[in-house]
């Protein structure tokens, strides 16, 4: 596969260097600069190869924690946005230092311009769009089967891209218990003096997708070409989805144990046979196994008889496929039946069970006695709305971020997920799943949790699930990396991880301290979805890779398989290690120093939202963090040394290594004395003569 080459460069005004880059991904360094940022636009085209009519659009423009600000700017061509175009400008003191990005380059502008074709017809969504046969004029639409934005060449109608707008967690799930005990969270007093699960405070809301199954009208946005239903998704949530209630049967939650028959009024025959069901009498309230009890108002059934002088029958949990919950069970009935062999079933006694407490509760019908037990189950919902909030506070605490938009934007969790199926709406039957699903357009985040099928996974609203699904949000605010199965797919999945083990030893305290998990709660079968720290196998079969493009580095692979590779940086940042065996910057063998999780997760952070790009790879991913490390701690810092030796640990090495052209640094500062090498790794006073050079770690061509 083709690497990226990029090339640094340390200007000086008037200098007139240009970067020429290849496959349009720009690092530029600018040292001594006396370009002031705000007028840094007027600059692109000096310094990179830009098409004669390109523009920029300034997207946003942020001061971070350490006084750094950066402008983000997207390119048009003729008018036509570049897709995944992103050019962002780093400086201090009102000057520019660095700048980084993905824009396309004069050499990669559509041979045949058509922006007749463009506009032709009505396409006032036509994009400059990239795949791996170029550029191509493209109209944006929408696959609702898909739940994909799809880019069609306007000439051709061919799909040149597809971008998913769900970030799922790709497991199998169902659930039992809940993970974190008792805890206290934020909710909101209706008029009527109802609470629902809503915090005014960090704009949190927890919705309850159950009174959303049913058709949609008024919600239909056309027809596609496969005379498919349109549907607007996203304003549907809005206005269909309620908050989470917590009434006294949301509380409760009851989880039916067992049901035991013990008596019967005797039958003339001893050996007749009688058998149990139970059936719900509050659909709107209730929920069993996946999305069954809404077809079927039958809850349960003992699939065999028991003679009346065999009694007592218990209608157990293992009989009621195995480890099932019953979630807001509410008001249910039990009805005793007696087998006839010819005829029809005789009811015999059927019992009313209206929202009972956690405990035993006896019935005594005259006809039947028999005991009811029940134990009290932690709802998933204070799972998501506790969980929540422990995400946004901790990016607020810890990394000084308002919410995934940095604006306080509205948090919506959805648990009992909708489907949508054409033109009708029901209930999600992918329960062993959660999403991160984004609509810019409509200004709708928000993120759905399955309950699990008690087979493979709990419900899946565990701590770290959801923070990883929260910092997909964030990075579709900020670097938009592309979710499909390449480097960016996997950099993306692997950032949310980071975020998600940051956010639970920083809230589990020392019940974490050696667990680099994700998922470990939710697996039933398995101990986890992966293992940061690589020494558990999780969900995904084979072996994760560990080192960049080594043995078990997979092509074209899952997202959540090549992800393992930025996990494994992580963890061996935050504690150190030694890996043997492997090329490092002056010979075999990396030993990596950790700088702590702290440390870590904020060059992570700084990288993801600073630094990456729509189709950022991992030599931009390692660049970025060296940036990062550099911005908070120096460049000469041992935070940024060890971020660079943790990269080397992984196999991903300086571009000059991955791509067999050196970076190029055209130092026009004094030299100094002190950290240089020649290509042989001795150290020398200073370089005497041209050629190339090793300072502080990097390799320098004088000229």
């Amino acid at each position: 596969m083709m690497k990226t080459l990029i090339l640094f460069l340390m200007l000086l005004v008037g200098v007139g260097a240009q970067a020429a880059t290849n496959d349009g991904h720009v690092w530029l360094k600018l040292q001594s600069s006396n370009v002031r940022m705000d007028e840094a636009v007027n600059h692109f085209g000096e310094w990179i190869n830009l098409p004669a009519e390109s523009t920029f659009e300034l997207l946003s423009d942020e001061t971070d924690q350490i006084g750094m600000r950066h402008l983000r700017y997207r390119q048009y061509v003729a008018g036509v946005e570049v897709q995944a175009s992103m050019l962002i400008v780093h400086g201090r003191d009102g000057l520019v230092t660095t700048a980084n990005g993905v824009v396309m380059e004069q050499q990669e502008q559509p041979k045949t311009i058509r922006r007749a074709a463009a506009t032709r017809g009505g396409y006032e969504n036509c994009y400059l769009v990239k795949d791996d046969d170029g550029y191509h004029y493209a109209r944006l639409d929408y696959d609702i089967f898909g739940n994909a934005d799809i880019y069609v060449d306007i000439e051709t109608g061919k799909v040149v891209k597809s971008l998913p707008r769900i970030h799922s967690v790709d497991v199998t799930m169902q659930g039992r218990s809940m993970y974190s005990g008792t805890v206290p969270f934020s909710v909101s007093t209706l008029e009527d003096g109802s609470r629902v699960m809503v915090d005014a405070t960090r704009n949190i809301y927890t919705l309850n997708a159950l009174g959303a199954v049913g058709d949609t009208d008024n919600y239909e946005l056309g027809i596609n070409e496969k005379g498919q239903m349109i549907l607007d998704r996203e304003r549907y949530i809005q206005e269909k989805l309620v908050p989470m209630s917590t009434s006294s049967d949301f509380w409760t939650m009851p989880k039916l144990v067992e049901v035991a028959l013990d008596k019967v009024v005797p039958q003339d025959d001893p050996f007749a046979e009688v058998y149990m069901v139970l059936r719900s009498t509050s659909l709107t309230n209730s929920y069993v196994d996946g999305s069954e009890i809404i077809r079927k108002k039958e809850v349960a059934d003992t699939t065999s008889h028991t003679y009346l002088n065999s009694l007592p029958l218990r209608l157990k949990q293992t009989a009621l496929g195995g480890q099932k919950l019953f979630y807001n069970l509410g008001s249910f009935s039990i009805e005793i039946w007696l087998y006839q062999y010819n005829g029809d079933d005789v009811l015999l006694d059927k019992i009313d069970m209206s929202k009972l407490d956690a405990g035993q509760h006896k019935w005594s019908t005259g006809v039947t006695s028999g005991t009811v037990t029940i134990e009290a189950s932690a709802h998933p919902a204070v799972d998501i709305h506790w969980g929540m909030q422990q995400t946004y506070d901790w990016y607020k605490t810890a990394l000084g971020r308002d919410s995934y938009d940095a604006k306080g934007g509205p948090i919506y969790n959805i648990l009992f997920a909708p489907e949508f199926d054409n033109d009708f709406i029901k209930l999600n039957s992918g329960n062993n799943n959660a999403f991160a699903n984004y609509e810019p357009r409509f200004n709708c985040y928000v993120m759905e949790y399955g309950i699990g099928d008690g087979v493979v996974m709990r419900p899946v609203v565990a701590l770290d699930i959801m923070a990883h699904e929260f910092t997909h949000l964030v990075t579709a605010c900020t670097a938009k990396l592309e979710g499909d199965n390449d480097e960016s797919g996997a950099l993306n999945e692997s950032f949310s991880d980071i975020m998600a083990i940051s956010i639970k030893k920083a809230v589990r305290g020392s019940k974490a301290d050696d667990n680099w998990m994700i998922g470990d709660e939710v697996m039933l079968q398995v101990p986890c979805l992966r293992d940061m720290s690589h020494r558990v196998q999780g969900i995904e079969k084979g072996t994760l890779p560990i080192y960049y493009q080594g043995d078990d580095w997979k092509n074209g692979a899952d997202q959540h398989t090549n992800c393992s590779v930025q996990n494994y940086w992580f963890y061996l940042l935050c504690k150190g290690g030694y890996i043997k065996d492997i090329p490092g910057p002056w010979g075999s063998g990396v030993e990596v120093n950790g700088i702590g999780i702290e440390k870590a997760a904020m060059i992570a952070y700084r990288n993801l939202t600073q630094y990456m790009t729509p189709t950022s790879n991992y030599p931009d991913a390692r660049e970025g963090a060296l940036q990062a490390a550099s911005d908070l701690y120096g460049e000469f810092s041992s935070e940024y040394d060890d971020v660079d030796n943790a990269w080397w640990a992984v196999g991903v090495t300086p571009y000059s290594q991955s791509t067999g052209v050196l970076p190029i640094s055209l130092d026009l500062e004094p030299i100094s004395e002190s950290n240089w090498y020649n290509l042989q790794g001795q150290r020398i006073d200073k370089p005497s003569q041209a050629g190339i050079y090793i300072r502080n770690g990097k390799k320098v061509i004088i000229k």
